[in-house]
């Protein structure tokens, strides 16, 4: 259990590799959020169905969809349109998700490129492939195949090098 390990066992790991000096300095989970943008929302809006229907088995929450902010004419969308939708994963939700994401669903990934930290410390993780995640295996003839999602990890005061520590303590992969 990822929330197990992570309390118990990755905190105190932290407290005696950094220099931290107050137990409130270790950084914790803050959410989790998953987005999915499609192209082809773009020409036929119905087809977000797929998405949010994709979102709402993974997360066992209600997605929320995105809009276009701005018309950008080189993609050809126009303000207001829908782009895509989005869950964001807190507490409890979040651990659970964590706990299938690392320990089922990454070692499915045959070509997995180690994702990068951005300098406040969010993971973002792309994925090609939605069907790596159990709760999809089954549907796999009843969504398109073209889906792609991001998923970001974000943890509370970190910084680049308290992250990195993080994430290879929970054992994910990063470069």
């Amino acid at each position: 259990n990822v929330k197990h390990w992570f309390h118990n066992i990755l905190k105190k790991d932290l407290l005696y590799k950094t220099n931290i000096k107050n137990s409130y300095d270790i950084p914790d989970l803050s959410n989790v959020s998953i987005n999915i943008s499609l192209k082809s929302a773009i020409e036929n809006p119905k087809t977000i169905i797929y998405a949010f229907t994709m979102l709402k088995i993974i997360s066992n929450q209600k997605p929320i969809i995105c809009r276009a902010k701005k018309s950008i004419a080189v993609f050809k969308i126009r303000k207001g349109m829908i782009v895509g939708c989005k869950v964001n994963l807190r507490k409890n939700i979040a651990f659970n998700f964590l706990d299938s994401f690392i320990l089922l669903s990454l070692g499915k990934v045959k070509d997995f490129k180690a994702p990068k930290i951005n300098k406040n410390g969010i993971l973002s993780v792309g994925i090609t492939n939605p069907f790596i995640f159990p709760e999809l295996a089954n549907d796999y003839d009843k969504f398109p195949k073209n889906i792609s999602s991001i998923i970001n990890i974000r943890f509370l005061n970190t910084d680049y090098k308290l992250s990195k520590l993080v994430f290879t303590g929970l054992q994910i992969p990063i470069d």
